[in-house]
This record gives C-alpha cells, sequence and structure tokens, in this order.
C-alpha cells in the first residue's frame, strides 16, 4: 500500500478514531514525502497540546524516516552531520523567522540542489531549490497567525532516479484565514476560494504586495519543466501537473485537515509523481 497527499485525510480520519485496529492498516506501510512530513508536524500539534496518547500512536507506525522527522521538528540543533552533502532525504524545521535567515537554511536548500542535480548541470533543479526557499518564507507569512505565533512546521526534500520532490507542511491557520487578514481578500469564504486566489489570482496577505512572489515562481518554473505541484489547505487540495504539452488542474474536496502543505514534484522524464521514500542503504 502506498499512501500520497491523497490519502492524508483517511490518515487523519484513521488518527481520530483512537483506533489501535485501524491504524494497523498502515503501520509499515510505503509513504510519500507529504505524509511523513503532514505526520511529523501533527505529532508535534498534539505533543504541545497535552495529546500524548495520540501523538504516540503516529510514532508508532514505524513509517521511513519518520522518527527522524520527528525529532527534527521539536527543539533543538538544525545543524546537520553534513551540511555540504547530497543526501537522498533531509528536513529541516521553520519555527521562526531567524530559521529562515540561518546559514543553515541556504545550506539545507543547496544540499537539495546537489542531490537532485546527481552531477547534472542544468537550470532545472536551480530554478526549483530556489523556489523551495521561497516555499519556506511563505509559511512564516500563511501558516503563523503571528511572527511571535509560530506553528510546527517542516521543509524536507527526497530524491530518487530522475525524479525530485520537496514539500513544506504545517499545522497553521492555513490559506483562507491568512488571506481573510488583507483587505483585499476578505470575502473569501472556502478553502477552495482561498486556493484559487493564490494558484490563479497570485493573492497574497503580505503587506504592500500585491501578488505573492514565491508562487508565482512556482507556477512559472512548472511552465518550463516537467513537474507537480499540490497545494493542500483545509479541506481542499490543488493538483497542478505539466508533463509536456498537458497542462492540467485537479480540485479535489475532502475532510478538513489542520494545516496546509506545498508539495513540488519534478522529473527529467515520464510523468512526474509523488515517490514512495525508501531508506538508505
Amino acid at each position: 500500500m502506498f499512501l500520497d497527499s491523497k490519502s492524508i485525510p483517511d490518515i487523519q480520519r484513521l488518527l481520530s478514531s483512537r483506533s489501535a485496529s485501524a491504524l494497523d492498516k498502515i503501520r509499515m506501510a510505503e509513504v510519500s514525502l507529504s505524509v511523513v512530513l503532514h505526520l511529523a508536524v501533527t505529532h508535534r500539534a498534539l505533543m504541545e497540546s497535552g495529546e500524548l496518547e495520540s501523538a504516540q500512536a503516529i510514532l508508532g507506525l514505524s513509517l521511513p524516516h519518520l522518527k527522524h522527522s520527528i525529532a527534527r521538528v521539536g527543539p533543538g540543533s538544525q545543524i546537520s552531520p553534513d551540511p555540504f552533502g547530497a543526501p537522498m532525504f533531509d528536513v529541516y524545521r521553520i519555527g521562526s523567522k531567524e530559521d529562515l535567515r540561518s546559514d543553515e537554511w541556504v545550506l539545507f536548500y543547496d544540499r537539495f540542489r546537489r542531490s537532485a542535480e546527481n552531477g547534472i548541470k542544468g537550470r532545472m533543479y536551480r530554478a526549483i531549490s530556489g523556489v523551495l526557499g521561497e516555499m519556506g518564507d511563505n509559511v512564516v507569512w500563511h501558516a503563523f497567525e503571528a511572527e511571535n505565533m509560530p506553528c510546527p512546521a517542516l521543509a524536507g526534500f527526497y530524491v530518487a532516479g530522475d525524479a525530485a520532490s520537496f514539500c513544506v507542511a504545517d499545522c497553521g491557520q492555513g490559506f483562507l484565514q491568512s488571506l481573510k487578514r488583507s483587505s483585499s481578500w476578505a470575502r473569501l469564504r472556502s478553502d477552495s476560494e482561498a486556493l484559487d486566489a493564490v494558484v490563479n489570482k497570485r493573492a497574497t496577505s503580505r503587506q504592500g504586495e500585491t501578488e505573492g512572489g514565491g508562487f508565482k515562481q512556482l507556477f512559472n518554473s512548472l511552465l518550463d519543466f516537467n513537474g507537480l505541484a499540490i497545494l493542500r489547505s483545509g479541506s481542499c487540495t490543488f493538483r497542478l501537473e505539466n508533463c509536456g504539452d498537458v497542462r492540467r488542474l485537479t480540485v479535489r474536496e475532502g475532510m478538513a485537515v489542520s494545516g496546509s502543505a506545498v508539495t513540488v514534484v519534478v522529473s527529467r522524464r515520464g510523468n512526474p509523481a509523488e515517490l514512495p521514500l525508501k531508506m538508505a542503504t
């Protein structure tokens, strides 16, 4: 069984049931980067709210890279054991603006670029690694209720073969509440309207800006490359695909899930798709 971003509402439903037998259905399953990051930030949010039994249930799922991601999202060092390396998997906690001003953040998305390029120089992964930097910045603006009111958030990447993916996930307020802080978007009423505003109208809640620069850069990059972007917030998911001459937007409504996530996959060949995480050998 492979669980990807489409599975997150169902996973959340299983977690809410608090049924050990229900959770057994996904224990040791194959999972994508988006699932692992969602579970890691959810685990942290549960710990902070004192729901220790539910948090322990997530830890007990024994999914690839989950234990490491849970450890990274908590307080502690951001320093990588191999800061100039090229790992297949890596995660970075975003807990404040200072985390994004740190040299460690620059080194993190440089590691993604090196891993994705795999020794092959080209502009595709340079452009996409720049988008990862912008997506991290968006967490502070869109997920945090205020600069002094952060939420659990992680950026992560995974590289395998000709495909590379990154994801930024949080347990914050979501795009709808974020955009409604701006008078320009106060009329928005649903998660789908908020995502439509971001994707099709370049909406932003940043004061003094008329367009969301990070998402504009993301969409422009996907038009140039063989890419997939998945934006989830609340009860809605937008899936944008660019495969050769085919460009497609799919909208999915489902169970409301706290926070938001942006997942991007790019591939040198073939249709880009979320990848099952493997442990390094």
